[in-house]
């Protein structure tokens, strides 16, 4: 090759390496960007009162006749919540899983209750039922990220009332959400008349329903919740 192509080609693969070599940075930089944001949730995930732990053991259901084959939603509860229900084989309403605090932790109780899509009796109305009316609640749209999925749109609705004859003011937030296939409810007790415990309670709650998966995204969810250390994702040092 002359002199002169030299002097032509070579700015050009200089220019190409510098690119590549830009690529290379850019691409590790948002690797570990990603793995940073990993890390936040790992560390909120791991708090040992306001993270989340187990996921929660929700009874399979037959089908209903003529209905499809039903999946239990996966979720992970609240810290201090035991993951199986104590009325696993009589939910609470006909409707209702509820999984009740063991522990220390903000949250004291959840309840989770699904069906198919095509069940007509099961829908947000019918869960609200299960609960202690409230003039002043009114239902808003919240829309949650997922770690592996889409973001999910629920109803939800949150309120204070006494439950079953107490006096005193239960404070409750209740979830519902309509898949291709499956719908489910989810619900979260705090303790009566505990405005701090009311306040603690968002982080766990909301890392609880980002955690919620059904149909397909729950192979996704399980795969990605995983305990491992999200640091190990990103090589030491841009390629």
């Amino acid at each position: 090759m002359s002199s002169r192509a030299n002097r032509t080609l070579f700015p050009l693969f200089t220019a190409l390496a510098l690119l590549a070599s830009g690529c290379g940075v850019a691409g590790y930089e948002a690797r570990m960007r990603e793995a940073q944001k990993k890390a936040d949730r790992y560390k909120e995930e791991s708090d040992p009162v306001f993270g989340i732990e187990v996921v929660a053991s929700v009874p399979s259901k037959s089908p209903r006749k003529g209905g499809p084959e039903l999946f239990p939603p996966y979720i992970r509860l609240p810290r201090g919540i035991d993951m199986t229900p104590t009325n696993k084989d009589d939910p609470r309403d006909r409707l209702l899983y509820t999984f009740q605090q063991k522990g220390n932790g903000p949250v004291a109780r959840v309840e989770v209750a699904y069906s198919d899509v095509g069940d007509d009796s099961f829908h947000f109305n019918r869960i609200l039922e299960a609960f202690p009316p409230s003039v002043s609640a009114s239902r808003q749209k919240k829309t949650v990220p997922g770690i592996a999925r889409e973001p999910y749109v629920f109803d939800s609705v949150s309120f204070a009332g006494a439950f079953q004859g107490s006096k005193e003011q239960w404070h409750f937030w209740i979830y519902f959400y309509r898949g291709q296939q499956t719908q489910v409810a989810v619900a979260y007790w705090a303790h009566p008349n505990q405005k701090a415990t009311v306040e603690r309670l968002r982080g766990p709650r909301d890392l609880s329903l980002e955690s919620l998966a059904v149909d397909q995204d729950i192979k996704k969810h399980r795969q990605s919740l995983g305990r491992s250390d999200p640091l190990k994702l990103v090589p030491p040092h841009p390629p």
